[in-house]
Order: structure tokens, then C-alpha cells, then sequence
């Protein structure tokens, strides 16, 4: 339909203007624009070690932002010291308008480990993804660690375990007493773990210790050996195993 503007109608809309009765109309708001940073400290680690991964999200107009962040490798799990993979961001002191939020991952295995942060917006923004990458370098000798205690646990706990420092396809594993004593020298140490070592020379371990495993204090010794061993007394022979680590004391209770 064609809208024809007569003489007179023109006329009327300039005395309306003039007697300044057209309402002022508000610009449509700007979108907020929200960047994102991803960062992990130390970026270069030898395993098995820690690193701490930050997501910071900012805003250029409004508030700080407010929403999650999800963490993954290579679009897969990832493991964490702690809390993961998922964090809630917080206001931080400046910049302006800028909130982090913080996880302790956990770097098991030497190479690149290529990290994801997936940013879901609660406020005004957009979600985003950022990336980063660890690079983590193999301990060439024994280097154990878990994200939990070494030295004590409960039923029902979540044991980790990762090692770095013995060769492809030769056998990690420990042996342990219930006695109090060494089981480097004990005939009745139970033998929980014994798995073979991957291309890139380590190795992980989790389990949940069991509603009635035994309490009390246990010690046991982590070995690396060329070939599976059937008792603990095959970690003093020298010629299979290739390093055995310190006495360890783990309590249950």
C-alpha cells in the first residue's frame, strides 16, 4: 500500500512537533561484548605434576560477568586436584568488569596437553571457548603423585595414582604390608596393583577403596620391573626391577 503525505497532514505534524508532544524514543542498547583469556601456570610441567588453570571473562559495558566454566582435554575428561571440571566465576578487583574462577589439573602423562574452557553466560554476554596447552616432559626417573593423600584415606575413597619414569611396556605396580612392617622383605604382602607402563612412560591407577577394607596403617613400595613380579620379593632382584621407591606409610580409618 502507497502512503500519500497531503499538504495538510504535514502541516499537522509540524504543529504537534512544535508543541513538543512526539515523545523522545531510547536507542536500542548495545550488546555487551564478553571476551575470555585461559591460562594455566606453570605452562610447562614434568610429570606427574600440578597446574593451576585460570578463565578470566570480561565485559565491556554492565556488570562483571557471572556464569561456568568447563574445563577438558582434547574434548575429553580431564583429571583435577580437587575440585573439576566445572567452576563458578567470581568478581575479581580489576580489571573492571571481570570475573575468574580457578581449577588444579593434574598432568600425568608427558606431551602436549591441549586444554578447553567452555564459558556458559548466567548474564548479559555470550558463551565462549578458549584454549590453551600445557607442555608436559617425562621425569626420566620415578616421580609418583595423586591428587589425594598418599599417606591416609576412608573406606570408599577415591584412590589416583600416576607415575612417570619407567620404560614402555614394562610392569608398575606395588606391593604392600598390613603388618607394620617393609614388605620389601615381608612372604605375605598383598600385591593390589600391577599394570603395564604406555609408549610414553607412565602409568595411572584408581580405584575406591572397598566399604570393608581392613583399617589400620599400611606400608608399601611402588616398583618398575622389566617383567610382571610374583611376590615381593622380586623387587630385590636387580635385575628385573628397574627402580623401587621409598617405604610408604598409608593409613585407613
Amino acid at each position: 500500500m502507497n502512503v500519500r503525505r497531503t499538504a495538510a497532514s504535514a502541516a499537522v505534524t509540524v504543529a504537534i512537533v512544535a508543541a513538543g508532544l512526539v515523545a523522545d524514543v531510547a536507542p536500542a542498547s548495545a550488546a555487551v561484548n564478553t571476551t575470555m583469556t585461559f591460562t594455566c601456570s606453570p605452562g610447562a610441567v614434568t610429570a606427574p605434576a600440578t597446574a593451576t588453570c585460570t578463565a578470566t571473562v570480561t565485559n565491556d559495558k554492565s556488570q562483571a560477568p557471572s556464569g561456568t566454566v568447563t574445563m577438558s582435554k582434547n574434548g575429553q575428561a580431564l583429571q583435577f586436584a580437587g575440585a573439576g571440571p566445572t567452576c563458578t566465576v567470581a568478581t575479581v578487583p580489576s580489571p573492571a568488569r571481570t570475573s575468574a574462577c580457578s581449577l588444579v589439573i593434574v598432568a600425568g602423562h608427558p606431551g602436549n596437553m591441549n586444554l578447553t574452557a567452555a564459558f556458559t553466560n548466567t548474564g548479559a554476554g555470550d558463551n565462549l571457548t578458549a584454549t590453551t596447552t600445557v607442555s608436559v616432559s617425562n621425569a626420566n626417573s620415578p616421580g609418583l603423585y595423586s591428587p589425594h593423600s598418599q599417606s591416609n584415606g576412608a573406606r570408599n575413597d577415591l584412590i589416583d595414582l600416576f607415575m612417570s619414569g619407567c620404560p614402555a611396556n614394562n610392569y608398575f605396580g606395588f606391593f604392600v604390608s598390613s603388618d607394620g612392617g617393609d614388605p620389601l622383605g615381608s612372604s605375605t604382602a598383598m600385591h593390589p596393583l600391577e599394570t603395564t607402563v604406555a609408549s610414553d612412560q607412565s602409568a595411572e591407577w584408581h580405584v575406591n577403596l572397598p566399604p570393608d577394607n581392613p583399617l589400620g596403617t599400611f606400608r608399601l613400595r611402588f616398583y618398575c620391573a622389566s617383567a610382571p613380579l610374583a611376590s615381593a620379593a622380586g623387587m630385590s632382584d636387580a635385575s628385573v626391577t628397574s627402580w623401587v621407591s621409598g617405604l610408604y606409610t598409608f593409613t585407613v580409618s
